[in-house]
């Protein structure tokens, strides 16, 4: 949330509301700090929050945000998750992302097409939406967190993706894999992407 600005140089800054959990990343992996239990029920709403904040950036504002990741989206008081970062965020053209075919994005977390230098879509975000999917429900780095180009390539030419644990439920499954499926128009949008979860939030809200 904007919150105010100052113009006066050499002091010019945004001010912006604090996410009193920091980062995604940052309370997924600090259960026992916040004393939240981190619940399929709040993994689906998580989920749903950040499809949400992209669906209005595609649809809204035609921007692309090019770096989707847990340590991208901020968590509230109220434990709302709310994308931010858009330093390598572009506006959408007829061409692409601005017509800018540059790399971008973190490696683990960025698309094929983005790797092979193809012209891209805002389908490059739902790939990274997929990889943040797979971070919500096992709490780890994809790929064990190794870093470097060479997991992109892994993935863009070799098609790996991170492996997913028998314990993840089916339907959640499908969709994780179809958001990272390796041709953009095999992934679903992100109005599609919300649609499922809804059902599937709805289903975990009534089980618990």
């Amino acid at each position: 949330m904007f919150m105010g600005a100052c113009l006066q140089p050499p002091n010019v800054c945004l001010v912006l509301e604090h996410c009193v959990h920091g980062s995604l990343h940052e309370f997924l992996r600090s259960e026992t700090t916040h004393s939240i239990r981190i619940t399929m029920s709040l993994v689906y709403r998580f989920a749903v929050d950040i499809a949400r904040g992209v669906k209005y950036l595609h649809n809204k504002q035609n921007i692309v945000q090019r770096d989707l990741k847990a340590r991208n989206v901020l968590v509230d008081a109220s434990l709302n998750a709310k994308v931010s970062d858009f330093g390598l965020s572009r506006v959408m053209t007829e061409t692409g992302a601005d017509g800018n075919l540059t790399a971008c994005g973190t490696p683990a977390w960025t698309a094929p097409e983005i790797v092979r230098m193809e012209a891209y879509t805002d389908k490059v975000d739902v790939y990274s939406f997929g990889i943040i999917l797979w971070e919500l429900i096992t709490r780890q780095e994809p790929y064990g967190g190794k870093r470097g180009v060479q997991i992109a390539y892994a993935a863009a030419e070799q098609g790996k993706r991170p492996e997913i644990p028998s314990y993840v439920p089916r339907n959640y499954s499908v969709l994780m894999q179809e958001c990272w499926a390796d041709r953009p128009t095999d992934r679903p949008s992100f109005n599609q992407i919300l649609k499922r979860l809804f059902a599937m939030k709805k289903e975990a809200d009534h089980i618990a």
